[in-house]
This record gives structure tokens, C-alpha cells and sequence, in this order.
């Protein structure tokens, strides 16, 4: 795809301080008339492998016993068809692993070959083949992938951009499997620096929920003014005609929301997201928060009610919203970039940790691995991640 796609794409200037947001005055984007998530993928029974093992009750597991390759798992996507569970992810372009019963993982041929020619003509700056951040779900027929290239992490700026491809089938022995690129959707541009442009959009880490009317609503955004919404055309384009819509932002504008991941339970839209600090090793304090709305585009609340969107009054960062929903204890650092499979009764939260007993990066540890849990929802309709309270304490450095 060439600079014509990039041209098609929507472009978002270098501060979205325009942009509407929920608790701000300005009008939301029309909710739905439903609130149900489509299913990703095939709606057949899970494994009975998978319901006999892993069913989510008071006395079961409190993870999936997950083996094969799960090591440099980073930003996890988890999809099923037929065929089986798939997990997308980050690492110089975007990996894949499968498995038949959720526990057993083996590596699957990257989606591109070759670096999208889009991505150069956008961001010619950025490292190549350097993709992150993958999402995937299924409407109109058809598997959509959406995913990230930036400059964010070693320039750094939010020169940032989200791309979009398709494949009929997940199933790599299927007649016409192969995904084909459509190019960016989404496009911010600005500075980094701290104090220095620091409001504004930041496109990277998107996420698609789909409304029981069929509308899909694409999820995006990274620090600065935090987690977007927008409606999406019929093609998986951004519908132009609508506003981003500020769902989730931290009191001060580089601290980190991002990873937004959101589902629907027992009438409300749930928006699960990551908070600090990721890509650290063992240094990461990344952890997973939840909060939930009426409607799709919010605004979204906390347990105690406290809107998403933080105020930025000069409050401290511990009083930002968000209901916590997973940290780092015992020997599992940073949890977060998170997705969510619901399969009947059964809900699982899907991560990524890191690993004190192998390597980020030479001389630090904390290799990234995947993580699945069970994830229960309480007496008041909260979800809860399964073994983990905020009473536990943080793992100290080994």
C-alpha cells in the first residue's frame, strides 16, 4: 500500500484537545441501541478437554498451565475459530502461536512476510518491521487484524499509526488464508518530550468491540490524553464523520493508560486497560485496571464511580480511577497488555508477565511470557481475576 493509503487514512492532528470526552461537556458519539459483544470467532462448544480441565468454578485453577512457546509473548491477542485458539503478538512484527486446548502453544507462520509498504511511506523514521500491539476479532464476515507501527519507544515522538488487514479463515491450511493490507486507519503526529506537546493523541494499541447491532468500535490510545473511541465503517476504514470520543486518561499527561481491551457482561461494557509502565523486565510496574459503562462510547466508572477520564487538578496518581484488576505478586513482574476469551460460562483473562528467570534484554531480567487466568465476576458484577487481590503485595527484586 503507498502514500495513497496514508493520505485515506484519518489523520490526527498533534493535539486532540478537541476531541470530545465524556466527563468534559462536550457530547459522546450516539450509543447503540444494543450492548452485546459479538463472538470472535466460531460459536461451537470450547474443547471438552477445556471444559473438563479448566472450567472456571470457586475450586478450579487459578491459571492455565500454559506450555510450549509461550516465552517472548508480549501484547497478547487471543482469537479462536474451529481450528483452535490463536494467540497475535509483539516482537519485530507480528508473531503467532497456536493450540487446540488453550494449554499446549506452538509457533504459526508471522501474518506478513514482509513489512507492510505503507508503514515505510507513513513512518519512514521507524524501525523496520517493527509492529506492535496486535488486535483481532471477526465481523462482516470476514477476520480483522489491526496493529501498531511508532516511533514511540526509540525516537521518541507519538509519530504513530494504525493498520488495518483481513483474511477470510485463521486457518492456515484453508483455501484462501492470507491476510491483506489495507493500510493505516488511524495517524497521530507530535512531540514526546515532557512539557512540550505533552496533551494530545498517541495512536498505537488498538482494540475492536462490536455491538449486537453489528457496529464495530475501534479502541486506541497511549498516555498523553489517554484511550479513544471511534465507529468504523462497513470496511474496517474509521468513519470520519464522528469525533474521537476520550474514554480513560491518568491525571497527568504522560502517565501510562493504554491496551484497552473491552467486552460486555451482564449489561454493561467493561473497559479493561494497563496503567505505568511496561517493557522493563522485571523494572515493569505495569498492572491491568477495569472500569464499566452503560454504553459503548461511556463514559466509563470505576467501582467507586470515579469517571475514567482522571481530572488533571494536580491530585496524585494514586487517586486516578480504575478498579484494580491484576498486578504483579509472588514471581510474576508487570502483568498487562491484556485480552479477554469468553467461551459460554467461561471467561479468561489473557496476558502477558515477565520472567525473573530468564531475559529482557542482556544484563536485565524478565523475559515476557504469556499468561492465562480464569476471570470470575462477583456478587456485585465486578470481574476478578483469578488468585490475585490487592491485598497481595508486589514481588520484590530477586
Amino acid at each position: 500500500m503507498g502514500l495513497g493509503a496514508v493520505v485515506a487514512a484519518l489523520f490526527i492532528a498533534s493535539a486532540c484537545a478537541g476531541a470530545p470526552s465524556v466527563d468534559g461537556g462536550a457530547a459522546a458519539m450516539p450509543a447503540p441501541a444494543g450492548s452485546t459483544v459479538a463472538a470472535a470467532g466460531s460459536t461451537a462448544a470450547p474443547p471438552a478437554e477445556v471444559v473438563s480441565v479448566l472450567r472456571k468454578d470457586p475450586a478450579g485453577p487459578v491459571d492455565v498451565p500454559v506450555r510450549g512457546d509461550v516465552g517472548r509473548v508480549h501484547d497478547p491477542a487471543i482469537a479462536r475459530d474451529a481450528t483452535g485458539y490463536y494467540v497475535f503478538f509483539t516482537g519485530g512484527g507480528i508473531h503467532v502461536i497456536r493450540s487446540t486446548d488453550l494449554v499446549t502453544w506452538h509457533t504459526a507462520p508471522d501474518v506478513f512476510a514482509a513489512e507492510p509498504a505503507w508503514v515505510r511511506a507513513a513512518l519512514p523514521e521507524s524501525r523496520v518491521k517493527d509492529l506492535w500491539a496486535p488486535d483481532v476479532s471477526y465481523w462482516g464476515g470476514q477476520w480483522h487484524l489491526y496493529y501498531t507501527a511508532s516511533t514511540w519507544n526509540d525516537r521518541p515522538t507519538r509519530n504513530s499509526a494504525i493498520g488495518h488487514a483481513t483474511s477470510p479463515t485463521l486457518d492456515l491450511a484453508a483455501p484462501g488464508y492470507g491476510w491483506t493490507n489495507h493500510g493505516p486507519v488511524v495517524q497521530s503526529r507530535g512531540a514526546f518530550d515532557l512539557g512540550v506537546g505533552t496533551d494530545g493523541c498517541n495512536a498505537i494499541d488498538p482494540n475492536v468491540a462490536v455491538d449486537r447491532d453489528g457496529q464495530p468500535w475501534l479502541f486506541w490510545g497511549s498516555a498523553f490524553d489517554g484511550i479513544f473511541v471511534q465507529r468504523l465503517n462497513a470496511d474496517g476504514s474509521v468513519d470520519a464523520s464522528t469525533e474521537p470520543v476520550n474514554v480513560a486518561r491518568r491525571g497527568v499527561s504522560f502517565s501510562v493508560v493504554e491496551a484497552a481491551y473491552v467486552v460486555f457482561h451482564d449489561g454493561f461494557w467493561w473497559l479493561f486497560a494497563s496503567y505505568d509502565y511496561c517493557c522493563q523486565g522485571i523494572k515493569s510496574n505495569y498492572r491491568i485496571v477495569v472500569g464499566r459503562s452503560a454504553n459503548i462510547t461511556g463514559p466509563y466508572t470505576d467501582r467507586s464511580g470515579q469517571s475514567m477520564v482522571s481530572p488533571r487538578d494536580g491530585r496524585p496518581l494514586a487517586e486516578d480511577a480504575g478498579t484494580p484488576e491484576l498486578a504483579g505478586f509472588g514471581t510474576t513482574y508487570g502483568p498487562g497488555h491484556e485480552s479477554v476469551l469468553h467461551e459460554g460460562d467461561d471467561w479468561f483473562l489473557v496476558h502477558h508477565w515477565y520472567n525473573a528467570a530468564t531475559e529482557w534484554k542482556p544484563g536485565l531480567a524478565g523475559g515476557a511470557e504469556l499468561g492465562i487466568r480464569p476471570l470470575d465476576w462477583d456478587d456485585q458484577g465486578w470481574p476478578i481475576a483469578r488468585g490475585w487481590t490487592p491485598s497481595i503485595p508486589p514481588p520484590t527484586a530477586p
